[in-house]
C-alpha cells in the first residue's frame, strides 16, 4: 500500500507575487471609501511597518492586521476578495511559476495539496478552486452575526504552521519524512523541517542560506 503524501505550500509570495492580507485589504477599503479609504489603509500599513521595525513578532502583526477589519460585514469583504482574485489572476505574473509548477507536479502524483497561510479563507478558498488544491490551514477569522470582531481562533504563522500540519498528518497517519513543503520566508521554517522534502523560493536571504546549508531545493 502507498504511504498517503501531503505537499504543503505557503501562499503569499511563495505561489503568488502579492501580499494578498494587505492588497485584498487596499482594494476593499478603495472599493468603499474611495480616497479617504487608501489613505485609511497607508495609516494601517505604517502602524504594521512599524511594529515590524521595532520587532514586534509576526503572530502579533497578524492579530493586530485582522483587529484593523473589526465591525466590517465577512460578506461584504468576502465579495471583495473573490473580485480581487478574479482581476489579479488574468494577470501574467500574478502565480509564481517555479511553484506552481511544483504543485502540478504533486497534484498529478495525487499527493495531496495543503494550503497552509496567515491569510484568511476569503482570499484563499477561490485561489484554492483555481489552483486545485485538497486544503486550507489559515487564519480564521471569528464572525459574529455576520461582522468580523476583529478576532481570530490561531494566527497562521510560523510555528502554528508546522503544529497544523503535524496535526493534519499525525490524524491521516501520515509520515512527515515523505512530505514536501514550500515556504519563502524564514518564518515558514519550523513547516520546511517538519517533512522530508523542504522547497524554498528564494526571496529571504537567511532562509535560502539555511536552505543551501542543508542541500534543501530552490525553487528558480
Amino acid at each position: 500500500m502507498t504511504c498517503p503524501v501531503v505537499a504543503f505550500f505557503d501562499v503569499d509570495e511563495t505561489l503568488i507575487a502579492s501580499k494578498s492580507m494587505f492588497a485584498v485589504m487596499r482594494f476593499y477599503l478603495e472599493q468603499t471609501e474611495g480616497k479617504a479609504g487608501l489613505e485609511r489603509f497607508e495609516v494601517r500599513l505604517r502602524c504594521l511597518r512599524r511594529l515590524t521595525a521595532m520587532g514586534a513578532p509576526r503572530v502579533v502583526i497578524n492579530r493586530l492586521y485582522y483587529f484593523f477589519w473589526r465591525g466590517t460585514s465577512a460578506n461584504a469583504v468576502a465579495t471583495a476578495a473573490a473580485e480581487w482574485v478574479v482581476l489579479r489572476t488574468t494577470e501574467p505574473n500574478f502565480f509564481l511559476r517555479p511553484t506552481v509548477a511544483a504543485l502540478a507536479m504533486h497534484r498529478q502524483r495525487g499527493d495531496r495539496i495543503v494550503l497552509v497561510s496567515g491569510s484568511f479563507p476569503a482570499v484563499l478558498e477561490p485561489l484554492r478552486i483555481q489552483l486545485g488544491a485538497d486544503d486550507l490551514l489559515c487564519t480564521r477569522p471569528r464572525i459574529v452575526n455576520g461582522r468580523l470582531t476583529g478576532w481570530v481562533e490561531q494566527p497562521m504563522i510560523g510555528a502554528n504552521k508546522a503544529r497544523a500540519a503535524r496535526y493534519l498528518m499525525a490524524r491521516g497517519g501520515i509520515n512527515p519524512l515523505a512530505c514536501a513543503a514550500y515556504g519563502d520566508h524564514l518564518s515558514d521554517l519550523p513547516l520546511l523541517e517538519l517533512v522530508g522534502h523542504p522547497g524554498v523560493v528564494p526571496h529571504d536571504p537567511s532562509l535560502v542560506a539555511i536552505a543551501r546549508a542543508r542541500n534543501w531545493r530552490i525553487l528558480t
